[in-house]
C-alpha cells in the first residue's frame, strides 16, 4: 500500500513538462481572457473620453495660467494638477481607442490608480491650504466626498483584478489536470 501513492506521485512528477500544443492553447485562452476587443462603438467611446481628457487638460491649463498671481498659489497648483490628470487620462484613453482593445490586466488598474493619486493629492492640497472658515469646511467636505468615491473605485478595481487572477489560476490548474490525465491515459495504454 505504501508503494501505491509513491508510484502515483512519481508518475505525476514525470508528467510535469507541458506539451507545446497545450501551452499554446493555454496562452491563447489567457490572452482572450485578459484582452477585450472593442468594436466601432467601443472605440468611439474611448475616443470621446480622449477628447474629453484633452479638453479638461486644456481648460485646467488655461485656468492655471490665467489664475497665476491672482489666486493663492495652492489654487493654481490645484488647477495644474487637474491639467496633468486630464492629459494623463487622455493619453490612457487614447491608447485604448487607438489599439482597439482593452487590456484588462493593465489599463483598468492604471485608470483607478490615476484617479486615486489625483484625488489624494487634491484633498491633501485642500487639507493643508484651505482657509479657516465655513468656505474652507465646505471645500474639505466636498473633497472628502470625492476621496470616498475614488476609494470605492479603487477597491472595485482591486476586486476585479483579484477575480482575473483567480480565473487565470483556475484555468492553469484545469490545463495542468488535462495534461496529467492525457499523460496517464497514454501510459496506461502503453
Amino acid at each position: 500500500m505504501i508503494d501505491q501513492p509513491r508510484s502515483f506521485s512519481q508518475r505525476l512528477i514525470e508528467c510535469e513538462t507541458p506539451t507545446p500544443a497545450l501551452q499554446e492553447k493555454y496562452r491563447k485562452e489567457i490572452n482572450a481572457m485578459f484582452e477585450k476587443k472593442l468594436g466601432p462603438w467601443g472605440r468611439a467611446m474611448w475616443a470621446f473620453w480622449t477628447v474629453f481628457g484633452l479638453a479638461m487638460g486644456a481648460l485646467f491649463t488655461s485656468v492655471a495660467v490665467y489664475s497665476y498671481g491672482k489666486l493663492p498659489l495652492w489654487a493654481t497648483a490645484g488647477f495644474g494638477l487637474g491639467a496633468v490628470f486630464g492629459l494623463a487620462y487622455a493619453a490612457l484613453s487614447g491608447w485604448i481607442a487607438w489599439s482597439g482593445r482593452l487590456q484588462l490586466k493593465k489599463q483598468p488598474p492604471a485608470m483607478a490608480g490615476l484617479m486615486w493619486v489625483f484625488i489624494v493629492l487634491y484633498v491633501t492640497l485642500l487639507m493643508v491650504f484651505v482657509p479657516d472658515s465655513i468656505v474652507g469646511l465646505r471645500m474639505l467636505v466636498s473633497g472628502l466626498f470625492f476621496l470616498v468615491f475614488a476609494a470605492v473605485f479603487l477597491l472595485a478595481g482591486r476586486t476585479e483584478q483579484a477575480e482575473l487572477r483567480t480565473k487565470e489560476k483556475l484555468l492553469e490548474i484545469e490545463y495542468r489536470l488535462a495534461e496529467v490525465a492525457e499523460h496517464l491515459k497514454v501510459r496506461s495504454e502503453g
